[in-house]
This record gives C-alpha cells, sequence and structure tokens, in this order.
C-alpha cells in the first residue's frame, strides 16, 4: 500500500505544470534526520537551485509539524497544506538560489524485543544532481546487529560515523528521476548493549582494583627497622620537607661523616632521595 501511494505521488508531482520561474532541477539536495529519545524526528532539508527561483513547491510523505523555511538563511513565510496523506509546502516570491525545510514528525519509529527500528522512504521526484542523507541516532543510543540478517541498517552501503555526541549513518548519491530509497536503521540505547555493558563493567572493575590496591598495600617504612640515628635523621628531614646535609648536621649534632653514612643507607633502601643541587645535595622523603 506505501509503495502504491509513493507511485501515484511520484506521477501526480512529474505531471504538474511547473512555472518557469520554479526549480525544474536540484544541483544538491540535503537531508538531515535526527532521531530524539522520545521517537520524535528533526528533519532539515537543504536544497541548491541550479539558478536564482521565485517560487518553489515540496511535497512530505506524511504529515509534519513545526515547520520553518529559510531562503539565504533569512525565515520566510510559506503555505503549509497538512492531511493524513502527507504535507505539501507552497513558497512564493522567495529570490533564492537556495532554501531550507526543518520540521518535526513523529511515526516512523517502531520497538521490537528491546531496540528500535527507524524506516523511511525517499522519492527522487525532481531531478537531482548530488543527493545526500545523514541520519543521527538519539544521544546514548548505538547501531544494534540484526542477528537474522547480519545487518544494522539498510541500504547496506550507508557510512557509519559520529559527530562526537552522536552516531550516524549516510548515504550518498547521483539519483536518477524516480528513484526511490527504503531506508532501516536497527539501533539501541547503549546500556541496554551486553557488550559495551560487559567491556565497561570490567574495565571499572579493573580500576576500582587498582586504586585498592595502591592505597591498603603500597609500601611502608618499618620504623622498628630503623636505628636511632636514622630516626633522628629523618626527624629533621621530614620537619624541614628538603634540607641540606651540612643542616642535618646542626640539628642533630652528628657529623659530617656519620650523616653522609645514614644518607647513602636510607637512600639505598629507597626511604630518601638526594637531589643535586649546584655543588651540594638535598635531602628529601622519597616520592611514592
Amino acid at each position: 500500500m506505501r509503495r502504491l501511494i509513493s507511485l501515484v505521488l511520484l506521477i501526480s508531482i512529474l505531471i504538474i505544470p511547473i512555472h518557469s520561474d520554479y526549480p525544474a532541477s536540484y544541483e544538491n539536495k540535503t537531508i538531515i534526520v535526527e532521531i530524539h529519545e522520545n521517537k520524535l524526528i528533526t528533519e532539515t532539508i537543504l536544497i541548491d537551485f541550479p539558478k536564482e527561483v521565485s517560487g518553489f513547491n515540496y511535497y512530505i510523505t506524511h504529515p509534519v509539524k513545526d515547520v520553518e523555511i529559510y531562503a539565504y538563511k533569512n525565515k520566510i513565510n510559506c503555505d503549509v497544506f497538512t492531511k493524513i496523506s502527507g504535507t505539501l509546502i507552497s513558497c512564493k516570491n522567495i529570490r533564492s538560489k537556495s532554501i531550507e525545510l526543518k520540521y518535526k514528525y513523529s511515526g516512523l519509529i517502531s520497538e521490537k524485543q528491546g531496540y528500535f527500528i527507524y524506516s523511511d522512504r525517499f522519492i527522487i521526484s525532481t531531478p537531482t544532481k548530488y543527493f545526500n542523507l545523514r541520519v543521527y541516532l538519539p544521544k546514548g543510543y548505538v547501531i544494534y546487529l540484526d542477528k537474522s540478517t547480519e545487518n544494522s541498517y539498510y541500504p547496506y552501503d550507508g557510512k557509519q560515523g559520529t559527530d562526537g555526541q552522536r552516531i550516524y549513518i549516510e548515504w550518498k548519491r547521483e539519483p536518477k528521476l524516480g528513484e526511490i530509497y527504503d531506508v532501516s536503521i536497527f539501533y539501541e540505547e547503549i546500556i541496554k548493549s551486553k557488550g559495551y555493558f560487559m567491556f565497561l563493567l570490567i574495565f571499572v572493575s579493573v580500576l576500582l582494583i587498582i586504586f585498592i590496591l595502591l592505597l591498603f598495600f603500597k609500601p611502608k617504612l618499618k620504623i622498628d627497622a630503623l636505628t636511632e640515628h636514622e630516626k633522628k635523621f629523618l626527624e629533621v628531614v621530614m620537619n624541614e620537607k628538603k634540607v641540606s646535609q651540612k643542616k642535618i648536621c646542626q640539628k642533630t649534632n652528628f657529623s659530617k661523616a656519620l650523616v653522609s653514612r645514614i644518607a647513602k643507607s636510607l637512600e639505598e633502601r629507597g626511604v630518601i632521595e638526594r637531589v643535586k643541587k649546584g655543588r651540594k645535595y638535598e635531602i628529601r622523603i622519597k616520592r611514592r
């Protein structure tokens, strides 16, 4: 039934008399479909004409709402006729080489066993040099692989991409007049994608385990393994944050040779580190 309606629509458009200042062909036609989480769809159509036109008629094969029309990026007023079978947009006195249509509609998203299916039909009813269709999934949704067909979208030659927030499928054509494109996309919410969810769960678990190991099992200095001289040495270092060996001698009343031996022993055991500053060394607790 739907194919019959499309055929009747195509024939009716082709036999309508075309005004000399109305476009007889399109240079470029781009359709951008944005699917929202509530199954509402925002569609934007960008059309470039070979030359400036004074009027423009466009038929949409389903009822739409919130229609906005722009010529040279300026919003214009056009007649919009909406019926059950579709919507006709008629613009007059526009004097433009391009036009942009933007509107919303619903009813083209179906749900099946936890995933969603977007389906629509696009008809080349006006000679068009280049045709581009891009369909965006809602934020937080990914392509679903239909196991019965081993495909996620149709036509199969669509290219998958992302704008950093949303996944999209794109088709580019140099179409012939009368061609009909039946487009379908299978998609699902990302949290319901079992493979992705399991990967995310494992990744988070590994990070948590590493954090716990670092927090509770990091090497600790055994105080009871230190001599009284080493404890006094470290007390000065911890109070001063970083200190020279000369100052340690002054604070502890240790000889230069004793301070040097303690510093070397603690450095070898990974307790302190000596950082060269000019001709001297600064001593500090080793960072872990």
